[in-house]
């Protein structure tokens, strides 16, 4: 069924749309800060993301998961 698999994969990519933004807003939302901005209610940097693959009914979904410069941000999907 090739028409469903590539539906499928219309979906991850949506999934991985939806997220990744969701995932940066998280570490902004932490932080106290967006990238490059100097705020006195700053609580920490941000640093590079780190590419993570989540398995889901829709197929694997890549994330670009945004890291801190100490590591002190979790998610509750990694």
């Amino acid at each position: 069924m090739p028409g469903l698999l590539s539906g499928r994969d219309e979906l991850a990519r949506l999934v991985e749309a939806v997220l990744n933004p969701i995932l940066e807003a998280q570490l902004t939302e932490a932080l106290g800060a967006e990238r490059h901005e100097r705020t006195e209610e700053r609580a920490g940097y941000h640093n590079e993301t780190r590419a993570r693959t989540l398995d889901t009914r829709v197929g694997p979904v890549t994330l670009q998961v945004p890291q801190t410069r100490d590591g002190s941000l979790s998610t509750e999907i990694f």
